[in-house]
C-alpha cells in the first residue's frame, strides 16, 4: 500500500504515490481494521495524528512509515522523537487554537441575546 493505480478513459494506468491517506487506507497500510485504528488512536497508541483537510482527516503517509520504522512508539514518545529529530516543532505540532467564547446569555451559534433585560429584571424571550 502507499500507491494507487489511476486509470483514465482510453489511457494507460499509472501508479501514483500517496501523500495523504484516509483512515481506511492508513489501517490497510498498518494491516489492521479501520475500527482498530480508531480505538488505538483514541488510546494514544498510534503516534502520528491525522491532519484536518476540509471536513475529513488524513494521515501523512511518510509520517506513518517513519513511525513504523521507529518501532511504533506511543504518541507522546513519537512526539518527542519528532521534536528531537527536527530540533524544533513542526507545523503539525502546534497547539490547537483556543476559541474564546463570550460568557453570558448568548447563543453560541448566532450571537443573539436570549435574555431581554428590562428595568433591572430579566425576561426570557
Amino acid at each position: 500500500m502507499g500507491t494507487r493505480t489511476v486509470t483514465e478513459k482510453n489511457k494507460i494506468p499509472i501508479e501514483v504515490d500517496l501523500i495523504l491517506a484516509d483512515a481506511k487506507q492508513a489501517a490497510e497500510m498498518l494491516s489492521i481494521s479501520p475500527s482498530h485504528l480508531y480505538s488505538l488512536a483514541n488510546m494514544g497508541l498510534i503516534g502520528p495524528q491525522p491532519i484536518a483537510l476540509a471536513r475529513s482527516k488524513r494521515y501523512i503517509v511518510s509520517e506513518l512509515r517513519a513511525w513504523a520504522d521507529a518501532g511504533c512508539p506511543r504518541r507522546e514518545v513519537w512526539e518527542e522523537i519528532k521534536e528531537n529529530a527536527s530540533g524544533q516543532k513542526t507545523r503539525f505540532d502546534r497547539p490547537k487554537r483556543q476559541v474564546k467564547r463570550k460568557t453570558g446569555d448568548f447563543s453560541p451559534k448566532h450571537g443573539i441575546s436570549l435574555v431581554k433585560k428590562t428595568d433591572n429584571r430579566s425576561m426570557m424571550i
